[in-house]
């Protein structure tokens, strides 16, 4: 039992460290997503997404990364689900004193349910660019971006796969510890 305790203890320990030295912005974004289906049917309108992420900023490498809840109408059905990405920062420019371009790319995935026994499952690369505005001594940061998730999707109740072009704007703040 004392050797369960100190290796929980010992993993514990390691984790918050990790993430105390590596995280130094964690916050909050939203994001609405609309998209456009091409299957073999053809081009048409795709769902129409929003979500709320949590994210954190790496400061030691240019990553960002986030867990979130994602909700919208997809197939004429609500749902809901979980989403997640990390991103690299390929650029981070400063332009003028507190305001900053960035842009890079990483990997998304979504899971969800239309609570019906339907779930769909996309996941794809991600490409984005934005901007972002330090105050208060790099303590808050204020961003926004856009990005383009060319995605295969996914439906558990069709064989089909559907190629998904999301175009989704995010906005969030950050603040850096």
């Amino acid at each position: 039992m004392n050797l369960k305790k100190t290796l929980l203890f010992t993993i514990l320990t390691c984790c918050i460290s990790f993430f105390s030295m590596e995280a130094t912005g964690a916050g909050f974004q939203a994001g609405f997503y609309p998209a456009i289906r091409i299957s073999e049917e053809g081009v048409s309108k795709g769902p129409l997404l929003v979500n709320a992420t949590g994210t954190i900023r790496c400061s030691r490498i240019p990553l960002v990364f986030g867990a979130g809840i994602i909700t919208g109408s997809e197939n004429s059905r609500a749902v809901l689900g979980l989403s997640v990405f990390a991103d690299w920062w390929a650029i981070d420019n400063q332009i003028k004193n507190n305001w900053n371009f960035f842009s890079g790319f990483g990997l998304s995935a979504a899971i969800k349910t239309d609570f019906q026994n339907n779930f769909y499952f996309s996941a794809g690369p991600r490409f984005f660019a934005g901007m972002n505005w330090i105050f208060i001594d790099n303590f808050i940061e204020a961003y926004f971006q856009q990005n383009i998730l060319p995605s295969i999707s996914l439906n558990t109740k069709s064989e089909n796969k559907d190629f998904m072009l999301y175009l989704p704007f995010e906005a969030g703040v950050r603040l850096h510890f």
